[in-house]
């Protein structure tokens, strides 16, 4: 679907994009096109694809080729963060950074996988019990 860039809204604090590697997406896209869509949950949030969006407003393109998302708040954060993993070029200290917010999102999504928690939880029933006390 083709979104007026105007309306996708780039979360603060997401990584900046690179200008030498806007620049360079932006060369490819004017030769071949723009061959993956971004992706944008359905608020117009920038999920996956800030450098093409960059490349595109350099072109001065009006509208883009988008994915909406069904993934809202820290489940599109999680996504988002999963796209950003793959990024070769990520510093040491960044990725430290993205690995700790994957960790507190992914502990908040799934309270049970919490230190201790999921072990706690097997050793009960290991011994045959159910009784679990809250440890978050």
């Amino acid at each position: 679907m083709q979104v007026n860039i105007d309306r996708i809204q780039v979360n603060p604090g997401r990584r900046e994009a690179l200008p030498d590697a806007v620049r360079e997406l932006a060369d490819s896209i004017s030769a071949v096109g723009l061959l993956n869509p971004i992706t944008i949950d359905r608020d117009y949030i920038l999920i996956a694809g800030l450098h093409r969006l960059e490349a595109a407003k350099l072109l001065g393109w009006a509208e883009i080729e988008c994915n909406v998302s069904s993934l809202e708040g820290l489940q599109a954060e999680l996504a988002e963060i999963d796209e950003n993993f793959v990024r070769a070029d990520l510093e040491t200290l960044e990725f430290g950074k993205l690995l700790l917010r994957r960790k507190e999102i992914y502990e908040m999504l799934h309270p049970e996988t919490k230190y201790g928690v999921s072990q706690a939880k097997a050793m009960n029933r290991a011994r045959g019990s159910n009784d679990f006390v809250n440890m978050s």
